[in-house]
Protein backbone atom coordinates (compact mmCIF):
# COMPACT_ATOMS: atom_id res chain seq x y z
CA UNK A 1 0.00 0.00 0.00
CA UNK A 2 1.19 3.53 -0.74
CA UNK A 3 1.95 5.66 2.30
CA UNK A 4 -0.45 8.48 3.05
CA UNK A 5 2.42 10.98 2.81
CA UNK A 6 2.91 10.17 -0.88
CA UNK A 7 -0.69 10.91 -1.79
CA UNK A 8 -1.21 14.01 -3.88
CA UNK A 9 -3.51 16.56 -2.26
CA UNK A 10 -6.16 17.54 -4.79
CA UNK A 11 -8.48 20.51 -5.11
CA UNK A 12 -11.32 20.77 -7.62
CA UNK A 13 -12.60 23.98 -9.15
CA UNK A 14 -16.01 23.22 -10.65
CA UNK A 15 -17.17 19.86 -9.22
CA UNK A 16 -20.15 19.54 -11.56
CA UNK A 17 -20.84 16.56 -13.80
CA UNK A 18 -17.60 16.77 -15.81
CA UNK A 19 -15.53 17.66 -12.77
CA UNK A 20 -16.81 14.69 -10.78
CA UNK A 21 -16.38 12.32 -13.75
CA UNK A 22 -12.71 13.30 -14.11
CA UNK A 23 -12.15 13.32 -10.35
CA UNK A 24 -13.70 9.91 -9.70
CA UNK A 25 -11.52 8.39 -12.41
CA UNK A 26 -8.47 10.06 -10.85
CA UNK A 27 -9.40 8.58 -7.47
CA UNK A 28 -9.52 5.13 -9.10
CA UNK A 29 -6.12 5.31 -10.79
CA UNK A 30 -3.87 7.48 -8.61
CA UNK A 31 -2.93 7.89 -4.94
CA UNK A 32 -4.82 11.11 -4.21
CA UNK A 33 -6.73 12.72 -1.38
CA UNK A 34 -9.37 15.28 -2.36
CA UNK A 35 -9.02 17.93 0.32
CA UNK A 36 -10.85 20.94 -1.17
CA UNK A 37 -13.51 21.78 -3.71
CA UNK A 38 -14.82 25.12 -4.93
CA UNK A 39 -18.00 26.14 -6.71
CA UNK A 40 -20.26 29.21 -6.41
CA UNK A 41 -23.35 26.94 -6.37
CA UNK A 42 -23.76 25.90 -2.71
CA UNK A 43 -26.06 22.95 -3.52
CA UNK A 44 -23.63 21.60 -6.12
CA UNK A 45 -20.79 22.04 -3.63
CA UNK A 46 -22.45 20.14 -0.78
CA UNK A 47 -23.65 17.33 -3.04
CA UNK A 48 -20.18 16.92 -4.58
CA UNK A 49 -18.48 16.93 -1.16
CA UNK A 50 -20.79 14.16 0.02
CA UNK A 51 -20.19 12.06 -3.10
CA UNK A 52 -16.42 12.53 -2.87
CA UNK A 53 -16.36 11.38 0.75
CA UNK A 54 -17.97 8.08 -0.26
CA UNK A 55 -15.48 7.48 -3.09
CA UNK A 56 -12.11 8.20 -1.55
CA UNK A 57 -10.32 5.73 0.71
CA UNK A 58 -10.14 8.06 3.71
CA UNK A 59 -13.91 8.72 3.56
CA UNK A 60 -13.10 12.32 4.55
CA UNK A 61 -15.30 15.10 3.28
CA UNK A 62 -13.33 17.80 1.45
CA UNK A 63 -13.39 21.42 2.58
CA UNK A 64 -15.78 23.53 0.53
CA UNK A 65 -15.34 27.04 -0.83
CA UNK A 66 -17.68 29.33 -2.74
CA UNK A 67 -14.68 31.14 -4.21
CA UNK A 68 -11.80 29.08 -5.59
CA UNK A 69 -9.34 31.87 -4.73
CA UNK A 70 -9.99 31.23 -1.04
CA UNK A 71 -9.25 27.54 -1.63
CA UNK A 72 -5.93 28.38 -3.29
CA UNK A 73 -4.93 30.64 -0.36
CA UNK A 74 -4.64 27.52 1.83
CA UNK A 75 -1.39 26.65 -0.04
CA UNK A 76 -1.80 22.92 0.69
CA UNK A 77 -2.68 21.51 -2.75
CA UNK A 78 -0.43 19.55 -5.07
CA UNK A 79 -2.89 19.30 -7.95
CA UNK A 80 -5.90 21.33 -9.02
CA UNK A 81 -8.48 19.83 -11.34
CA UNK A 82 -10.25 22.62 -13.24
CA UNK A 83 -13.67 21.79 -14.66
CA UNK A 84 -15.34 25.18 -14.85
CA UNK A 85 -17.21 26.46 -17.89
CA UNK A 86 -14.69 26.99 -20.72
CA UNK A 87 -14.56 30.77 -20.46
CA UNK A 88 -13.24 30.52 -16.86
CA UNK A 89 -10.44 28.03 -17.57
CA UNK A 90 -7.60 30.50 -18.14
CA UNK A 91 -8.14 32.63 -15.05
CA UNK A 92 -8.48 29.64 -12.73
CA UNK A 93 -5.46 27.94 -14.34
CA UNK A 94 -3.23 30.99 -13.93
CA UNK A 95 -4.31 31.43 -10.31
CA UNK A 96 -3.65 27.74 -9.55
CA UNK A 97 -0.23 27.88 -11.22
CA UNK A 98 0.63 31.02 -9.23
CA UNK A 99 -0.36 29.12 -6.06
CA UNK A 100 2.23 26.46 -6.94
CA UNK A 101 -0.14 23.71 -8.06
CA UNK A 102 0.06 21.26 -10.93
CA UNK A 103 -3.00 21.28 -13.18
CA UNK A 104 -5.47 18.99 -14.79
CA UNK A 105 -7.23 21.42 -17.09
CA UNK A 106 -10.16 20.35 -19.22
CA UNK A 107 -10.20 21.24 -22.88
CA UNK A 108 -10.34 23.72 -24.34
CA UNK A 109 -7.63 25.14 -22.11
CA UNK A 110 -8.55 28.63 -23.27
CA UNK A 111 -11.07 30.42 -25.45
CA UNK A 112 -8.42 32.09 -27.60
CA UNK A 113 -4.69 32.18 -28.31
CA UNK A 114 -4.00 35.11 -25.98
CA UNK A 115 -5.45 33.24 -22.99
CA UNK A 116 -3.44 30.14 -23.94
CA UNK A 117 -0.27 32.21 -24.13
CA UNK A 118 -1.03 33.71 -20.71
CA UNK A 119 -1.38 30.22 -19.18
CA UNK A 120 1.91 29.16 -20.77
CA UNK A 121 3.65 32.33 -19.54
CA UNK A 122 2.40 31.66 -15.99
CA UNK A 123 3.60 28.04 -16.14
CA UNK A 124 7.04 29.18 -17.24
CA UNK A 125 7.21 31.98 -14.67
CA UNK A 126 6.17 29.82 -11.72
CA UNK A 127 7.81 26.56 -12.92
Amino acid sequence: MIAAESKKRVGVIGPGWYGKADLFRLIQVAPVEVVSIADPDRQMLESAAEMISTRQLSKKKPRTYKDYRDMLKEKDLDLVLIATPDHWHALAAIDAIRAGCDLYLQKPVSTDIIEGQAILAAARKYN
